[in-house]
């Protein structure tokens, strides 16, 4: 589960620290049938969603037909979303609020951070949470320029790193994520605001597409 990033989890030292909310939302989330996607194909879903259709150009002939095939149908997020999971890995970190901004300056915003920009009805205050969408190679120099901490508790966290693939890059150029990543990110959360923003932004996503 750790190795096709159903569940997440950090490495310290020796062994392994799974997040026991991730474990949760495995267990609830339907049940789909194949493998989860490739993060290329999982990004050039989502910015198809998103109505970026040029999106699946530079996929391989296989994946981009057998996407077409599977986007021809009506959209439902919630069943989309288990094929979606290898789209990033996400790291759980602390920093100071004062740092939150420039995280997410540094990124690509989802989730909270991107509710403003999104208009749903979300109050969340600056410098309280930060989540961003960045690539896997920037990661480190990120985490040490600006003293982020890693945590051993989701709960613990005010800061999520998505990583994605360097080769999977596709935000380059975007300072919010496309809606069906945002909505996915903002299910995540346990709180029932979170969770009404979610299915706000999943229903937009499925109004595009019908």
């Amino acid at each position: 589960m750790i190795s096709d990033q159903q569940v997440e989890a950090q490495r310290v030292a020796d062994r392994w620290l799974v997040d026991a909310d991730s474990l949760e939302r495995l267990a609830a989330a339907p049940r789909a049938s194949g493998r989860p996607w490739s993060p290329q194909v999982a990004w050039a879903c989502l910015r198809w969603l998103d109505g970026e259709q040029r999106a699946v150009a530079a996929l391989a002939a296989v994946d981009r037909s057998r996407l077409r095939r599977r986007l021809q149908a009506p959209v439902r997020l919630e069943a989309l979303a288990p094929r979606l999971v290898r789209r990033a890995r996400p790291l759980r970190l602390h920093g100071h609020p004062s740092v939150l901004r420039d995280v997410e300056h540094a990124g690509c915003a989802t989730g909270l951070s991107a509710a403003a920009a999104l208009k749903v009805g979300l109050a969340v205050r600056e410098g309280e949470q930060a989540d961003v969408y960045v690539p896997e190679g920037t990661v480190d120099g990120l985490v040490a320029a600006l003293a982020l901490r890693p945590v051993e508790a989701s709960g613990g966290a005010n800061v999520t790193l998505r990583r994605v693939p360097d080769a999977a890059w596709q935000l380059e150029g975007r300072t919010v994520a496309p809606v069906a990543a945002a909505a996915l990110d903002l299910a995540e959360h346990a709180d029932t605001r979170s969770h009404a923003a979610a299915r706000e932004l999943a229903a937009r996503v499925e109004s595009r597409d019908a």
